[in-house]
């Protein structure tokens, strides 16, 4: 399944990066405009079918993680690098709190961990205010614990509804198909464990 679905969409992918990289020379504005379309659906397209695919791994018990001992700090900077370009383009500040404890250490994979908080944070930045904000804080609870909170400004979910944010594909209703996604982010973050 996954060949079969990212193999059509990777060469879609590629003649569209091919057409962007002589845009200038060969192609028109109407065209220049057409082809950013089909790299940005292309894009999404292709997120989306990795999700669908991750959360079929998932579900399947055969997703692995590589758990190591990391310091959180960079692997904050690494989510927050990743995602300024969306908080970007919907106007919204993110502020991360420092620790009490400078250079609190986890054991996690890398990729996951970055992958969880790419997440809630896109999460947080979407579902938010106009020129809304989103704070990060991290703390020790234990000797082996860590929490991360990342708040937001946005509308908040309904109580009668916070029991389905965790349910694949639930989008709640809440965007009215205003933004982005298919509903699986938190169901894969909650799963990735």
């Amino acid at each position: 399944m996954s060949h079969e679905l990212r193999t059509p969409l990777n060469a879609i992918l590629g003649f569209g990066q091919l057409l962007d990289m002589n845009n200038e020379e060969n192609l028109s504005e109407v065209q220049i405009t057409r082809v950013e379309h089909v790299l940005r659906g292309g894009n999404h397209l292709l997120a989306l079918v990795n999700d669908v695919l991750d959360l079929s791994r998932i579900e399947a018990g055969e997703f692995s993680v590589k758990m190591e001992s990391l310091e959180l700090g960079p692997l904050l900077d690494e989510a927050l690098r990743l995602i300024q370009p969306l908080a970007k383009s919907n106007e919204i500040k993110i502020e991360c709190l420092a620790p009490k404890e400078n250079h609190l250490r986890v054991q996690v994979d890398h990729t996951r961990i970055v992958q969880v908080l790419i997440n809630l944070l896109s999460n947080a930045i979407k579902y938010n205010r106009e020129h809304g904000s989103v704070t990060i804080s991290q703390e020790k609870i234990q000797e082996d614990r860590v929490r991360i909170s990342i708040a937001d400004t946005g509308y908040g979910i309904p109580k009668g509804k916070q029991s389905e944010i965790f349910e694949p594909f639930s989008r709640l209703n809440i965007d009215k198909g205003t933004v982005d996604g298919v509903g699986i982010g938190l169901s894969k973050t909650q799963k990735i464990n």
